[in-house]
Formats: structure tokens, sequence, C-alpha cells
């Protein structure tokens, strides 16, 4: 089943347009189990760019 069909089944999901896949998150060097969101937010910004 496609991911976005079947976020289209709830509600809080629903909304969702655009899925995007990163070949490794990136970690914060402090937490290195924690994943690095304000560099995923970068790499996602150019992503959709």
């Amino acid at each position: 089943m496609e991911l976005l069909e079947f976020g289209n089944r709830y509600p809080h999901t629903r909304n969702i347009r655009t899925i995007l896949f990163h070949p490794a998150f990136p970690v914060d060097i402090r937490h290195n189990a924690k994943i690095f969101r304000e560099k995923l937010a970068i790499w996602a910004k150019g992503a959709l760019s």
C-alpha cells in the first residue's frame, strides 16, 4: 500500500502530501541517539526546492 494512501485514512496524517526519504538521519553529536532536527530541516527545505 502506498504511504500517502495509508496516511489518508487518519485525521492527523490526512493533510500530508509529500514524503521525503533521507539516506541516514543526522544525529546530534551531544546526544548520539537523538535526531539533529535542525540539520534535517535544512536538508528537507533543499529537497523541496
